[in-house]
């Protein structure tokens, strides 16, 4: 653990994390540059894996890393550690930078503009919506899954990955990588802070989104037209690929961590933004060991399924 110099004080937490927030509110081409190193870094460096002292030496590095560096190309900080465990974070980094710019230019041409207004209210225009996009995505996903597994997995299995690409959990996961809160109305905007028990509604406005572009897609024209069907693939695909990527692998047994939902701990790292830090603490072994502890195994049929598969 290196001892004590290793953690970080309050008065340094706080320090660090204004930094951080006034440098990603930047606007311009500088405020694009920052945050494409910053989800770089927190791809590459799994800060989602971290407590929160090393979160926050993390971050002391990333200053330090783009503070030395801000002449490269954005997007680049990290990129040596990546290569260390792979480069499958960078890729899904930089997905996610696309896929928002496909969001906000959707946004801009006013192809999403209802599915934005969340109103949970019962037979309300958006409930439909987001009724609407339900089905879209069990056809995208079925669609999906059809020519990309339907070589190895039988009807059962294909019907196990469409629930769980579907699920709760990845489609809460779906909204936090991607920072759809952002564009939210700023009553709606705490849904970026990853309580767990606001993970079926920040679902729910990613199907709302889908419902948006299902009806879209009918009566676009043009420019308009083209945002829509590109921004329509794209979310279903990003989906597939971040349902993916929170299957459990053989390593981990029965223990399962991609499927417990998005919780602080357990997203990229967009929940950073706009918290003060707590009182930081020492952290010592057992504390250590609580948080990397892995969780039970959920009480769900595609645990099972997946489980036996992985053990032939």
């Amino acid at each position: 653990k290196g001892g004590a110099s290793q953690y970080v004080t309050n008065n340094a937490a706080t320090a660090i994390m204004e930094w951080l927030q006034a440098n990603r509110k930047q606007d311009g081409v500088e405020g694009a540059n920052f945050e494409a190193d910053w989800k770089a870094w927190c791809s590459a460096n799994r800060l989602y894996n971290m407590t929160k002292q090393q979160r926050m030496r993390s971050i002391m590095e990333f200053k330090a890393a783009y503070e030395a560096g801000k002449n490269k190309a954005p997007g680049t900080l990290g990129k040596a550690e990546a290569t260390k465990r792979g480069t499958g974070p960078l890729a899904m980094a930089r997905g996610v930078a696309a896929l928002r710019t496909k969001v906000l230019k959707a946004k801009e041409l006013e192809v999403l503009s209802q599915s934005l207004a969340p109103d949970w209210t019962q037979s309300s225009p958006w409930q439909k919506l987001e009724w609407l996009g339900d089905k879209e995505l069990d056809r995208g996903l079925a669609e999906r899954l059809y020519k990309t597994t339907a070589s190895f997995l039988d009807e059962g299995g294909l019907s196990y990955m469409v629930c769980w690409l579907r699920s709760t959990s990845t489609l809460n996961a779906v909204f936090l990588m991607i920072g759809l809160h952002e564009i939210l109305p700023e009553d709606h905007q705490h849904l970026g802070d990853a309580i767990p028990a606001d993970d079926k509604f920040r679902a729910d406005v990613v199907e709302a989104i889908l419902g948006e572009l299902a009806e879209r897609k009918e009566t676009a024209t043009g420019e308009a037209l083209a945002a829509t069907q590109d921004l329509l693939a794209a979310l279903l695909d990003f989906t597939c690929v971040a349902g993916y990527s929170r299957l459990p692998g053989p390593a981990m047994g029965t223990a399962w961590t991609a499927a417990r939902g998005a919780g602080a701990e357990d997203t990229e790292p967009e929940t950073l933004t706009g918290n003060e830090p707590d009182e930081v603490e020492e952290v010592d072994d057992d504390d250590d060991a609580d948080d990397n502890a892995a969780p039970e195994a959920p009480d769900d049929p595609f645990a099972a399924w997946w489980g036996a598969a992985m053990a032939k």
